[in-house]
């Protein structure tokens, strides 16, 4: 199974959504193997991810919470 990153929201953006899928990196696929993989990649660059999520909603809005979720759920 393969694991994603979903960085959730505070608010809803003009759009509606309230997450961002963290499911490519560089032009390229970006997973995990397993969730523990995800959960360490997670601990480790939190900010990143932050400031990545906080910058698709315009600056805008705050993180609420990151999750590590199986592919095949994702949003």
């Amino acid at each position: 199974m393969k694991w994603v990153i979903i960085v959730i929201m505070t608010t809803f953006s003009a759009d509606g959504h309230d997450a961002v899928e963290i499911s490519m990196r560089y032009d390229k696929p970006f997973y995990f193997e397993t969730k523990n993989d995800c959960l360490v990649y997670v601990k480790e660059n939190a900010l990143e991810l932050s400031l990545f999520a906080i910058s698709k909603f315009n600056n805008e809005k705050q993180v609420e919470n990151i999750f590590c979720i199986p592919k095949e759920a994702s949003i």
